[in-house]
């Protein structure tokens, strides 16, 4: 594939061979460093922080400790392919000896990636969109009048809402079978919808309409931060590839790469997900087949953890590869 920068020479064919064969050499390398730190993690995560800790406390811990322990494995991994490209030995502990001191240029990294691709207006509108539903569902459960496992009965007095004056008396019971008996409803309604439907407009006005205009913005800005995001997939490996790079000029570095190879870029990531994917689902598929005669949930955790110390490594070892070659035609 021709482009701008020559890109004709890389082979995606070449490019996912030699992240298999980067594995290959290295399995045990590459999944230690997936596992050493997330394996702790999940246990801490699953017999410390969701029994104990209250539900903000776990959500501040669990985005802090998994953007750590995520940045210190991706440097790691770089590292290690650094290494085993060169034919060098080097130990899991090494690996991450050598991601630790750039540590909070990982963190300063990150964020100006939140800030370039406008990822933190979405975060941003997500917040504001989870208020709003909050809102609105508070709204609607103010009417509700009592459950059961079998049987759950509200009253509806629509006749407050602008263009649903018809519906004084709104009654409805809902049983587990799913049906519904439309009860006695004002202007003629009845069971048959009778007189006529009413004026829907009049739902669109407050929360509706601002639910609307948040969608609408979400979809809009969601767009603009996956274009944007392309440009800056190389970041990381930038900052690795000379240890003077600091995190604003591995940014630039990533974005004049993808300059002009926004496509090729999409192409080519696509290519190699739907072949992680593959290798994804075959694995699952032998893991299903192990727990089917083997039945016991500790070893489906340990067929968890061999699942991910094989998919998590290829990925990283994919836009190393893929990064190296574009710094050779560019």
């Amino acid at each position: 594939m021709e482009n701008a920068t020559g890109w004709k020479s890389i082979n995606i064919d070449a490019t996912i061979k030699k992240m298999f064969n980067l594995y290959k050499k290295k399995p045990v390398l590459f999944g230690g460093l997936v596992l050493l730190l997330n394996v702790p993690y999940y246990l801490l995560a699953t017999y410390v922080m969701v029994p104990y800790f209250p539900i903000w406390l776990y959500l501040i811990v669990n985005i802090a400790l998994g953007l750590l322990i995520g940045l210190l494995t991706l440097g790691g991994l770089i590292h290690a392919a650094d290494k085993t490209t060169d034919g060098k030995e080097v130990s899991i502990i090494e690996c991450y000896k050598f991601a630790l001191p750039k540590l909070w240029q990982y963190i300063v990294l990150f964020f100006r990636i939140i800030w370039y691709t406008w990822a933190w207006v979405l975060i941003v509108l997500l917040i504001i969109m989870g208020f709003t539903s909050a809102a609105m569902i508070e709204n609607v459960a103010e009417t509700f009048v009592s459950t059961d496992t079998a049987y759950a009965q509200s009253d509806f007095d629509f006749s407050d809402f602008e263009g649903m004056e018809g519906f004084e008396d709104f009654d409805f019971d809902f049983d587990t079978t799913g049906s519904m008996d439309f009860g006695s409803m004002g202007g003629g309604y009845g069971n048959s919808y009778g007189g006529g439907m009413p004026d829907l407009g009049g739902l669109l006005t407050g929360g509706g309409i601002l639910s609307l205009i948040l969608g609408l913005a979400f979809l809009v800005v969601l767009v603009l931060v996956v274009i944007r995001s392309v440009r800056t997939v190389f970041s990381y490996y930038a900052l690795f590839a000379d240890e003077k790079t600091d995190s604003k000029a591995a940014l630039a570095d990533s974005i004049k790469l993808a300059k002009g190879n926004w496509w090729t870029i999409v192409g080519y990531a696509l290519i190699a997900g739907f072949v992680m994917i593959l290798v994804t689902v075959v694995l699952g598929i032998v893991a299903g087949l192990l727990f089917a005669i083997f039945p016991n949930l500790h070893f489906m955790l340990i067929l968890n953890m061999v699942i991910q110390s094989v998919v998590l490594p290829l990925p990283v070892l994919f836009y190393y590869t893929f990064f190296n070659n574009m710094k050779n035609v560019s």
